[in-house]
């Protein structure tokens, strides 16, 4: 899990060897001055906050890349995350 305060958004593809993803925004919601993008990536959704000030800002349905730091991600495993698998689904 990455917490969504810890995710970046760049219209470029990452230089380096960085822990990203590409997505398109599929939902902008404003609290204040932080701007709550949904990015959907394949058929999963990520959360990124960020900061209302951040230039150039995405639009809905941008392509997009999401990056983050090693150091900002923990695993938990299906117990301590609370999850129930379903009978066929692939974790």
């Amino acid at each position: 899990a990455v917490r969504p305060e810890c995710i970046s958004l760049s219209h470029d593809q990452p230089t380096r060897a960085e822990n990203s993803v590409r997505g398109r925004i599929s939902g902008i919601s404003h609290f204040g001055d932080v701007l709550q993008y949904v990015v959907t990536a394949g058929e999963r959704d990520l959360l990124v906050l960020c900061p209302r000030s951040m230039q150039p800002r995405p639009a809905l349905g941008d392509d997009v890349w999401c990056t983050w730091a090693a150091e900002e991600v923990y695993l938990f495993s299906a117990r301590q995350a609370g999850v129930v698998m379903a009978e066929g689904v692939d974790a």
